[in-house]
């Protein structure tokens, strides 16, 4: 497996028990802890240089299932499925609503809710909550580990 792969391994689990526990902190109440039991988080990577309303476009998503707060899981889901019903914007009418286009939709909440019906729909995975990032963020987290050093690409 190449350094570059392992690289984004560890980002990706890195982000998975960071949204975990975003979502334990902030959004769940007690009963939904997802810090306890078994839980799907989708984990949704936004491009924001794509030009629309909301966030941006979805270059990947991942189903990060947690097991009493352990990442056991990740399932990497292409953006290109479709929605059921919902219809993509004017703007770029071609047909039903793509994963990727998703986020369109200014309330990143609306975006949210039309990711985890479009993934539940085209690979039967239900998710319990959604984590957004964007490649800044990516940049942040790398920034408040410190320094990671890849044996043979240097830092």
């Amino acid at each position: 497996m190449s350094k570059k792969k392992i690289l984004l391994i560890i980002i990706l689990i890195m982000m998975a028990v960071i949204a975990a526990f975003v979502v334990y902190q902030y959004e769940q109440p007690e009963e939904n802890n997802v810090m306890r039991g078994t839980h799907n988080i989708l984990l949704l990577c936004a491009d924001p240089s794509e030009q629309r309303p909301g966030i941006g476009g979805m270059d990947m998503a991942f189903a990060v299932q947690v097991v009493d707060g352990d990442v056991k899981n990740m399932t990497s889901i292409y953006p290109g499925g479709m929605h059921p019903t919902a219809m993509e914007p004017v703007e770029i009418s071609k047909g039903r609503l793509m994963l990727h286009d998703t986020l369109w939709d200014a309330d990143p909440e609306v975006g949210a809710k039309l990711a985890q019906e479009t993934v539940e729909y085209n690979t039967g995975i239900k998710t319990d909550a959604v984590v957004i990032v964007t490649p800044t963020a990516i940049d942040a987290i790398i920034a408040a580990i410190g320094p990671i050093e890849v044996p043979g690409q240097g830092m």
